[in-house]
């Protein structure tokens, strides 16, 4: 290595500079720095060389630098924003920037680094201080990135939150944190943002799935935002460009999600029980009121008096009430609990629909299709129901079909109509206040299915709800 303290003949001295080689082994070396480097940093090209290229970089960022080799390789320059620590013991921000230089084949790749403070130093330390103390008490996790999708930064919270520590994701691509497919899907995405400024998720915020260290999942809030840094250059530097920082927030919603489901159990509980109430209750003591009623007027007919008529008219009634008090105690109750019980239960669906509504409805199935999950069979269920009820109250159905299959262990169930299509209700915040589509979505995610809407085939809407069923 070169020893002298400022860069070779033909290289442009900069306040803060300093050379770099790659080895064939593809460890960076020391070249060269300058005087104004030696002063910044404190150490001598002595010293710095001694104790190796990386050795005044602050330990949490030296992940940034870890793609540095490849990027010199490939005749690319590399920069970053990071700390180092001078030889008094000081941290300072430092915006870093190292250009490849042309080699012949076969010699080692040299490099030429410009270094500039991105602050002044004091004030610099007193927001890293406070920017530090609200991200290491708040208690939703602080995720940042660069325009790259590699995390620059992960707070105390994000640290429990994903099961990591921070040296261990710093440098480290935002994918790990994803689960499939996103988590291939995410650098197109980011790239696909850069290119067009089109948004899924940045500025917006929704419910995602996260992945622990340990591979499991959990759900989640991401609002994520977007910063443009401009650098001021010192002396004699040209400006570097502006840098793009992505935020996210991250809020675990997994005790609001044990909640609802909690919720949403006791409802369906509730009605089941209203359900066999009616059918057990109420639905036996108006059969036993028929009952006397038919007998009372087969003997009033029996001695030809006129009130024979009354007491017909009585009976019917009485048995118009048994056929209302079990057709609702069905739709309160509607899976049996039995594997066949869905598919029954869909049946009747679809035979209530064409009766009451005078519309086409059917339900269909390839294959018989046993369920022995009685709580999948209900979320299933429901679902079908709201979106026949959609169908026809929204879009004005006249044909539905709903079709229930299986392949292995994936169990779908679709519905088809020809109405005016599907059009979610949106209110003045961008956010979806149509309750009924709020929970289809959320019985999906009960049983970890998916839930899709969609144009149908020729018109209409489809709705498709897809799970892996575990018998």
């Amino acid at each position: 290595m070169s020893r002298s303290a400022e860069p070779p003949p033909g290289k442009q001295a900069f306040h803060y500079a300093y050379g770099l080689r790659l080895g064939s082994d593809g460890v960076i070396g020391c070249d060269w720095c300058s005087d104004s480097f030696a002063r910044f940093t404190g150490y001598t090209f002595q010293d710095w060389a001694g104790r190796g290229w990386d050795s005044i970089i602050h330990p949490d960022d030296r992940p940034l630098m870890a793609d540095r080799p490849d990027a010199l390789r490939a005749g690319k320059e590399h920069s970053c924003e990071l700390r180092i620590v001078t030889a008094a013991g000081q941290t300072r921000r430092v915006y870093d920037c190292a250009h490849p230089l042309p080699a012949s084949p076969g010699q080692s790749i040299s490099a030429v680094a410009l270094v500039h403070a991105a602050g002044d130093a004091a004030a610099l330390n007193d927001i890293d201080s406070r920017y530090a103390a609200i991200l290491s008490t708040t208690v939703d996790g602080i995720v940042t990135i660069n325009q790259r999708g590699i995390i620059e930064s992960f707070n105390p919270a994000a640290q429990r939150l994903f099961g990591y520590s921070s040296s261990e994701v710093i440098g480290q691509n935002v994918n790990i944190l994803m689960p499939e497919p996103y988590r291939t899907q995410h650098d197109t995405y980011l790239a696909n943002y850069l290119t067009t400024g089109q948004a899924k998720i940045i500025g917006i915020g929704r419910e995602v799935s996260g992945r622990r260290r340990d591979g499991s999942l959990f759900p989640m809030y991401l609002a994520v935002s977007e910063v443009r840094l401009a650098d001021r250059p010192g002396a004699g530097m040209a400006s570097p460009p502006p840098r793009r920082l992505f935020t996210g927030i991250i809020r675990d919603l997994s005790d609001q999600k044990r909640l609802e489901r909690q919720l949403l159990e006791i409802s369906d509980r509730e009605r089941r029980r209203i359900g066999q109430d009616l059918h057990d209750g109420l639905g036996q003591q108006l059969a036993g009121i028929g009952f006397l009623s038919k007998s009372l007027e087969n003997r009033l007919a029996a001695k030809a008096l006129e009130e024979s008529v009354d007491a017909r008219k009585i009976a019917d009634l009485v048995a118009q009430a048994i056929g209302q008090a079990r057709g609702l105690a069905r739709g309160l109750h509607p899976v049996e609990l039995k594997s066949s019980g869905l598919m029954f239960a869909l049946n009747e669906l679809a035979a209530s629909v064409q009766e009451v509504f005078r519309i086409r409805c059917r339900a269909h199935f390839d294959d018989p299709v046993l369920l022995r999950d009685n709580t999948a069979a209900i979320h299933l269920y429901r679902i079908a129901q709201e979106a026949v009820h959609n169908a026809i109250k929204h879009g004005r159905a006249r044909n539905i079909t709903i079709t229930l299959s299986r392949s292995g262990k994936q169990v779908t169930l679709q519905i088809d109509d020809d109405g005016s299509g599907f059009t979610p209700p949106v209110s003045t915040a961008g956010q979806s206040k149509g309750l009924g589509l709020h929970i289809m979505q959320y019985r999906a995610a009960l049983i970890g299915g998916s839930l899709d809407i969609g144009p149908g085939p020729t018109a209409g809407t489809r709705i498709v709800v897809s799970f892996a069923s575990p018998d």
